[in-house]
Formats: structure tokens, sequence, C-alpha cells
């Protein structure tokens, strides 16, 4: 057996030692990201957040479109035509209700 390492081994070994052109990559400045895109990134890897309510994020603009919250709709007078917009966060699959509850005998 010789104490020198194999031709493999030893390229491999000098390659290490040398700087790689894939391997130096620019350094990146990322910009800072919007909370509603941190929702949005919350949302898509737990289901929730602990920030803002997602319309948060749109309720002026939809207040220039008449848009009215869940809060005026409810104090709304009876009979008055309102608009409203929402966003479904959670949906309920079939059959997911009836196993949800507890039945009692």
């Amino acid at each position: 057996m010789r104490d020198e390492p194999l031709p493999l081994f030893a390229a491999a070994a000098d390659r290490e030692q040398k700087s790689i052109a894939e391997q130096a990559e620019p350094e990146l400045e990322l910009g800072q990201m919007t909370e509603g895109h941190n929702v949005v990134v919350d949302y898509g890897h737990v289901g929730l957040t602990l920030r803002e309510h997602p319309m948060a994020f749109l309720r002026e603009s939809l207040a220039k479109r008449s848009m009215v919250t869940c809060e005026d709709a409810m104090l709304a007078r009876d009979g008055r035509w309102v608009y409203t917009a929402g966003l479904v966060l959670v949906r309920q699959k079939p059959g997911e209700r009836e196993r949800s509850h507890v039945h009692h005998d």
C-alpha cells in the first residue's frame, strides 16, 4: 500500500482548497418584506397569523368603493342595501362538521 492519496482523492482535496466560480455568488441585499407579505407567508406556512387580519390591508381601498365593514353592516338600518367584501381564510371539508361535534347518547 502507498502512503500517498489516490489521484481521485488528491484532486478532490486540491479542488476544495480553490475557489469555485459557481460558488462565488454576489451578495444580495433583499428588501424588507411588507406586513401584508408577512401575513401571506404566515398563512402559507402555518395557516394562521398573529399579525393584522388580512382584510386590514384592504379596508382603505374597499371603503373607497363603498364597501362597509362587518361592524357597519350590523349597525345599518333594516332594509338598507350594503356592499361588503371578505376573504375565505379556512374552508371546512365536506363531512368535517359532523366529525367535529361530540355526540351524546
